[in-house]
């Protein structure tokens, strides 16, 4: 109702869902809401149906970084053997560079082919994710920045069926954040496990489907408001910020239209 009202003359097409709870809860409300309304003549769903999932707090989102992130992963869907459950958006150091400002802290997870953040940014078809329940424990425990938090995680993976892979992956990624701040033979060797194919296998293995990361040239996908701090930042610079985010070229020839339309 709240909404409604904050939110007048939305078109037709645009439905309002009453939130569920935790972030999963209030997806998969999204989903089900969503899926009502593109039901076959018969009644039943199809399994295979993506559904784009954008946080709702990301300042510097715009239309053409949407479409060059469903055009990526359309790309990559046609060309796999078997349509993705879940593609993740992930934004690189480089993309990130220029939306730098010392109140921001966003550590990085460290790769083999890129130190990276989560975009905020997801293609998914939820019925063909048969673990459900590690999506959420991940998102609950996704910018965990101390030991006691990733512990947490670990653990809290080990109490779910096949949860040792994740619980062990969770630990080596922070070993490799951890280590490099001094670099050296340690981190390099870490770093060199972390490739993208061993950890979308680990990945795709604990939530029970294919997933592919997807790194997306827009780097402002990453940049979500949680608290006052990131509230002030991105207030103040909007403008030049989302002129940096406009001026990106995206991956793909989207063309005009797409870039300067809502998608």
């Amino acid at each position: 109702d709240q909404m409604s009202k904050a939110l007048p003359g939305l078109p037709a097409e645009v439905h309002l869902v009453q939130q569920e709870g935790n972030m999963l809860t209030n997806c998969w409300a999204g989903f089900h809401a969503s899926d009502a309304q593109r039901r076959t003549d018969d009644g039943q769903r199809d399994p295979l149906r993506p559904f784009l999932i954008i946080s709702s707090d990301l300042p510097l989102v715009s239309p053409i970084s949407i479409d060059d992130f469903v055009a990526h992963c359309a790309d990559d869907d046609r060309a796999a053997d078997k349509a993705y459950a879940l593609m993740i958006g992930l934004a690189d150091e480089a993309g990130l560079t220029p939306f730098s400002d010392a109140a921001l802290v966003r550590p990085f997870v460290e790769l083999e082919f890129a130190r990276i953040r989560l975009a905020n940014i997801y293609v998914a078809r939820p019925w063909q994710l048969t673990n459900q329940e590690f999506l959420q424990t991940g998102f609950g425990f996704r910018k965990a920045n101390h030991w006691r938090n990733v512990l947490g995680l670990a653990f809290s993976f080990l109490s779910q069926a096949g949860g040792w892979q994740a619980a062990w992956m969770t630990l080596r990624l922070q070993a490799t954040l951890l280590t490099a701040r001094r670099g050296g033979h340690l981190y390099r060797r870490l770093r060199r496990w972390n490739t993208r194919e061993r950890l979308e296998t680990r990945t795709s293995k604990v939530l029970g489907g294919p997933v592919r990361l997807i790194i997306s040239p827009f780097g402002g996908l990453s940049l979500d408001v949680d608290d006052e701090t990131d509230f002030r930042v991105l207030t103040a610079r909007y403008e030049e910020w989302m002129a940096i985010h406009n001026a990106i070229r995206s991956d793909y020839p989207l063309g005009e239209s797409q870039a300067s339309e809502p998608g």
